[in-house]
């Protein structure tokens, strides 16, 4: 069985960043939730950008949704080789190891600098990817969505996995909803029977999802230049991130 406790881990980044100058915070935002720092900076940097009333450019909000496609798929690939490990299913965690481990190396192929450094104030997103092998990244990360998505069909055929796994730790969605819980955690109450087996699905699908979503956003032309910076108007600024787990929100105020 499942019970959730939710919002008792507060760790008092908030009191901190208003201690820190606005360049500092970026460090902090990447703590919000530690299995996602890129999703915390991206909250933090679009909710600075908001405050400056910055636009941005398509090119660079393309860019930047396949970046963090690219942490959820592989966070949810690690989190199925984990779960694996648990119930001792060997091929299964083999294969979501041997995935996760080609989608880091694809990703350091990928960037010409990490996107932690080109998702940054007056940095240009131009300079994020190496244009000449676009391609052939855009077609790995499609080949990688479907090699995960052929690992989800196993795991719905396996019968000694779903005796381990179907009808285990059942949450309903209304509970969930109730607990202000979101993610694939959700997602696997309200598309599946919202069991264990549900859950490793509802990764995997979404994995597989994102890496297809990513494959689309790195062919994206590369213009505009990012004009925003560190010099932050007075008045509030909210950002919503999709994270692995669950959406960061983000509000920041300026006086």
């Amino acid at each position: 069985s499942a019970h959730v406790q939710a919002g008792y881990a507060h760790r008092g980044i908030d009191q901190a960043m208003t201690q820190v100058t606005w360049e500092r915070g970026v460090l902090l935002a990447r703590q919000l939730d530690p299995l996602a720092p890129l999703a915390g900076q991206l909250a933090y940097i679009q909710a600075l950008e908001m405050l400056q009333q910055w636009p941005v450019p398509i090119t660079t909000q393309r860019l930047r949704d396949a970046a963090l496609a690219i942490e959820r798929a592989s966070n949810a690939l690690w989190w199925a080789a984990r779960f694996a490990s648990l119930l001792s299913a060997t091929r299964l965690q083999k294969r979501a190891a041997q995935l996760a481990s080609a989608l880091t190396t694809q990703t350091a192929l990928l960037w010409r600098q990490p996107p932690e450094k080109w998702m940054m104030p007056q940095n240009a997103a131009e300079q994020a990817i190496e244009r000449g092998q676009t391609p052939s990244h855009a077609q790995m990360l499609k080949t990688l969505a479907r090699e995960i998505a052929s690992l989800s069909a196993f795991t719905e055929k396996d019968r000694w996995l779903s005796l381990r796994t179907r009808g285990i730790g059942v949450i309903t969605t209304q509970h969930l909803l109730e607990k202000g819980v979101q993610g694939p955690v959700l997602s696997a109450s309200q598309q599946g029977a919202g069991d264990a087996r549900s859950r490793l699905w509802s990764r995997l699908q979404g994995a597989s999802r994102d890496l297809a979503t990513a494959a689309e956003g790195v062919q994206a032309s590369q213009q505009g230049q990012h004009s925003a910076d560190w010099n932050i108007s007075a008045g509030t600024g909210r950002s919503i991130v999709e994270g692995p787990r669950v959406p960061i929100c983000l509000r920041l105020t300026s006086d």
